[in-house]
């Protein structure tokens, strides 16, 4: 299917899109997406993320955020950029695009998308869906015809996305590489929401010292949590690990099971 250790290509990201156009029980969410999202059947105030694949010196992977403390919701978690669907945006698609360019000022020209997955899982308590997208950050969406199929792609500049991500949602911007994804070590099995099987993937070495939580911070609690700090130390497992879990983990893993033939629990 895809390589984990090879830079992303146009040839790649093909088959990313066929994979995702492939699968089946999608197509009433291509439709969701396509069309406005504001109808009898959905009503305003779901959410939407964006997987945004990049190559990142010439290693492909995924580029993901570490949260700041000062947001009221989900504040010091790993998460994909994303968030509620406003009422100005005409599509689920456009709504992730929207708060990708707010979260880390990455134009919505420079993402190209590659599809869907899903079903779309609802919050925690239930009260809006979160629809996610498949796209890739390119550096230079223009210079894409001057390339070959199997030209690799240009890659970004971590540093540069960094020092341009909003500072009052965002305390880090990292690369996960996609080995990661297939590595003993990082990758625990948990189960989601007490019910189902999934991956989490701890994250703690890709992350800035800054950022990373201090010996006294981890909590007994297996996920992230919030600790009404206005700093923007992440809290740790208790292990004193970060691990990326939750609803994120969740659509990494089913993600990556229908792109990677070699992923398993």
């Amino acid at each position: 299917m895809i390589s984990v250790t090879r830079p992303f290509t146009k040839r790649t990201l093909n088959i990313i899109r066929q994979i995702l156009r492939s699968e089946d029980g999608v197509s009433s969410f291509q439709g969701a997406s396509n069309n406005h999202v504001f109808s009898k059947d959905r009503p305003p105030g779901d959410a939407s993320v964006l997987v945004p694949f990049c190559n990142i010196n010439g290693i492909p992977g995924i580029l993901l955020e570490a949260r700041a403390h000062s947001l009221r919701s989900h504040s010091g978690e790993i998460s994909f950029p994303g968030g509620r669907v406003d009422e100005s945006d005409p599509t689920l698609e456009s709504a992730a695009l929207r708060e990708t360019a707010e979260e880390l000022l990455i134009r919505s020209e420079c993402v190209e998308i590659l599809g869907n997955f899903g079903p779309p899982i609802p919050n925690q308590n239930g009260s809006y869906l979160v629809w996610p997208f498949v796209g890739y950050v390119h550096r230079d969406p223009f210079t894409l015809t001057q390339l070959s199929d199997d030209e690799e792609l240009p890659s970004l500049h971590l540093d540069e996305i960094n020092r341009l991500a909003s500072k009052d949602e965002v305390a880090e911007v990292f690369h996960l590489p996609l080995s990661a994804l297939l590595s003993p070590t990082l990758v625990k099995r948990r189960l989601f929401r007490n019910e189902t099987p999934y991956s989490c993937i701890d994250v703690t070495d890709l992350l800035s010292p800054q950022v990373r939580p201090s010996p006294t911070s981890s909590s007994p609690e297996v996920e992230l949590r919030n600790d009404g700090s206005t700093t923007n130390t992440l809290r740790s497992n208790c292990s004193g690990r970060i691990e990326i879990w939750g609803l994120t983990g969740w659509y990494l893993t089913i993600l990556m099971r229908r792109l990677l033939p070699d992923y398993r629990l």
